[in-house]
């Protein structure tokens, strides 16, 4: 009956995962579990019963709530899970119409030779996959050279040119006193470059295009794989530091932002654990699927990042004028995604004046239609007021309307070429300055109406 809920749950949120019940039998003890099917990538994996209970329980309360968007994917797609391709369904009609490959392929061992010696696992040792005939065939081809590789070599050797790589990036903005935003954004940079590598790496090997038994290409794989670990870790440290500054403002925005921003890059470590995980197991679609959902979650990290460095006001040393060649170690993509979420607390900030002006307006025309005014002269000053506040609630909707077509203007030229480095921090200022000129402009407008409304009483 659970599983029926379960399955009807899965179905209505469209998780693409059925559950059903597994026997596991040691003798004559029986353990009863639950399988996950995830139709979708054609993966599976086994939960315990307590977990299935507490899981189940969780996910009552989403489909009463309808909250059924991609953050309560974990939910069905644990990446704390040991997902493996499910044989039975590689036949499946539906996974061939979606064009599934698992990397179990007679084209894609040569990624699985090289790789599995970072990846595997002690309980996956004694298995014979053709990952591990494949690197056997590479050790038998290498024990005639005069020189026999060493895997311990190799990560040193890999782990020395990671560290040499960071303190070169140290040096080069050594001029720079970066912050807790930097830091964020060089993270968020080195992990899209190392999945973008991992995820390159496993589509070339799925489709025979290069060798990656050759020691450059798996350097260039393991180098990925320790860089995109490292900087989940860097990452999550960051934001977890960031958003110890925020618990004390007494600000609703602020802190919806800051949790935001820390349930996104979990979000994102997670992601990389499926990514690694699907890559060590050679599933393609495990790959795949984590690399689209990682390319979003760090654009979307990188525009939450902006929108509560604008509102908390935080110094952002590479926003600077004089940091160009620091900037330009940021990708593009994540540097435009930080602005888009500054835009997005511009537009916050103006709408917010409008709505005051709206307000006082709104009072004002109220007043005039009581007659509070006990003379001409307080009558004069109202109607002076009403007309302040209507030019400013004018400048306001006029700025509202320059930042949409500012916004729609820079969207269409998102190439390197046409937006040079100085453009970035050049936006960044702009947008402080919008977004302090707004609030000055809102918060006297608000000082003044409050002192004009003693006039009328004889104050």
């Amino acid at each position: 009956m659970w599983l029926q809920e379960a399955n009807n749950i899965s179905k209505s949120l469209k998780k693409h995962t059925l559950f059903s019940r597994h026997d596991e039998i040691d003798g004559e003890e029986v353990t009863f579990k639950i399988r996950l099917n995830n139709t979708k990538l054609g993966i599976t994996t086994l939960w315990s019963l307590e977990k299935f209970e507490d899981r189940l329980i969780q996910m009552r309360e989403t489909y009463q709530q309808g909250n059924g968007d991609s953050n309560s994917d974990d939910m069905f797609y644990d990446p704390n899970d040991q997902w493996e391709q499910d044989i039975q369904m590689l036949n499946s009609p539906v996974l061939a119409t979606q064009g599934f490959n698992g990397f179990r392929t007679p084209s894609s061992s040569r990624l699985s030779s090289r790789s599995s010696s970072l990846l595997s696992t002690p309980s996956s040792m004694g298995q014979i996959t053709p990952r591990r005939s494949a690197l056997t065939r590479l050790d038998s081809r290498s024990s005639t050279s005069s020189v026999i590789p060493n895997p311990l070599q190799s990560m040193h050797r890999l782990c020395r040119n990671l560290l040499m790589a960071s303190l070169d990036k140290y040096n080069n903005t050594s001029t720079l006193e970066l912050g807790v935003v930097d830091m964020i954004l060089f993270d968020m940079h080195r992990l899209k470059s190392a999945v973008q590598v991992i995820e390159q790496t496993c589509s070339k090997a799925k489709d025979n295009v290069m060798e990656l038994e050759q020691s450059e290409n798996y350097d260039g794989l393991t180098k990925s794989i320790l860089q995109a670990s490292m900087a989940s870790d860097s990452l999550l440290s960051h934001v977890s530091v960031w958003s110890s500054y925020h618990t004390s403002l007494d600000s609703g925005l602020v802190h919806d932002l800051t949790e935001q921003m820390t349930d996104t890059s979990k979000k994102t470590a997670g992601n990389v654990v499926k990514l690694l995980q699907g890559c060590e197991n050679e599933i393609d679609s495990m790959v795949s699927e984590s690399y689209k959902q990682l390319t979003h979650s760090i654009e979307f990290l990188a525009k939450i990042t902006g929108e509560l460095a604008i509102a908390t006001e935080t110094d952002i040393a590479i926003m600077n004028q004089n940091s160009d060649s620091t900037l330009e170690q940021i990708c593009s993509s994540i540097k435009q995604a930080f602005l888009d979420g500054v835009d997005v607390f511009i537009d916050r900030t103006i709408q917010g004046g409008v709505k005051t002006a709206n307000q006082c307006e709104a009072r004002l025309n109220e007043m005039m239609e009581q007659k509070v005014a006990r003379n001409d002269f307080c009558h004069s000053v109202l109607a002076k007021l009403h007309m302040v506040v209507l030019m400013v609630r004018v400048v306001l909707v006029k700025c509202q309307d320059i930042q949409v077509e500012l916004a729609s203007t820079f969207s269409n030229t998102s190439s390197d070429s046409i937006k040079p480095c100085s453009y970035y921090p050049k936006h960044y200022l702009r947008a402080h300055n919008m977004v302090t000129e707004t609030g000055n402009l809102t918060e006297s407008t608000t000082a003044l109406f409050n002192a004009c409304l003693c006039i009328p009483k004889g104050m």
